[in-house]
């Protein structure tokens, strides 16, 4: 690793000290994400930082996540972070349809501070992960938002009852295998 994204953002606590320490000793390069990066290290993939911009500031840590929409040829998805509201409205309203999209990462755990009726709307996926221990203490992923991605036609993942999964496309077909749960999807229409 030479280099890290990271957002711009002052953040006080251990575990964030202990990463800014590591790059520093380790001379990392830091690049801060900004809406105007889209990563063309590979040609026929196309990374675009969403969220957050550059001059972004709030007091929510969690809107700091940085939103990341991946395209290969017909295959697109977007990963989320622990984004909530505010930043998915912002989204909206800054992409639109730009955000129609065949696979979501599930915002914060599948929390109900994230993944509005609007933003679940505008990126239409046809499936979408939800990474979430078993058991946690938040009682994630919340109902209504299971409820909210079923009724929208999203086939739902879930690393607490599916395990890890593992996704594959050629930009034309996409595969998704889960370990735990075994599941498998093969989808030929993206």
């Amino acid at each position: 690793v030479d280099e890290i994204l990271l957002p711009k953002c002052s953040y006080n606590s251990r575990i964030y000290m202990n990463l800014l320490n590591m790059i520093n000793k380790n001379n990392l390069n830091k690049t801060y994400a900004d809406t105007s990066l889209v990563f063309a290290e590979f040609p026929q993939i196309k990374l675009k930082v969403l969220a957050p911009y550059l001059g972004y500031r709030t007091e929510n840590v969690n809107n700091y996540s940085i939103v990341l929409k991946f395209v290969f040829k017909d295959f697109s998805c977007i990963l989320t972070g622990d984004a909530e509201k505010e930043v998915e409205d912002w989204l909206v309203k800054t992409y639109d349809t730009k955000l129609d999209i065949d696979f979501l990462k599930v915002a914060h755990h599948g929390s109900r501070s994230s993944n509005t009726l609007e933003f679940v709307r505008k990126t239409s996926p046809e499936y979408g992960t939800i990474s979430v221990g078993e058991y946690n203490k938040f009682g994630l992923p919340n109902m209504d938002v299971l409820e909210r991605l079923q009724r929208n036609g999203v086939t739902v993942f879930r690393t607490d009852k599916d395990g890890a999964m593992i996704l594959s496309t050629n930009g034309k077909l996409l595969n998704i295998k889960t370990i735990l749960s075994e599941r498998e999807i093969v989808d030929n229409s993206i």
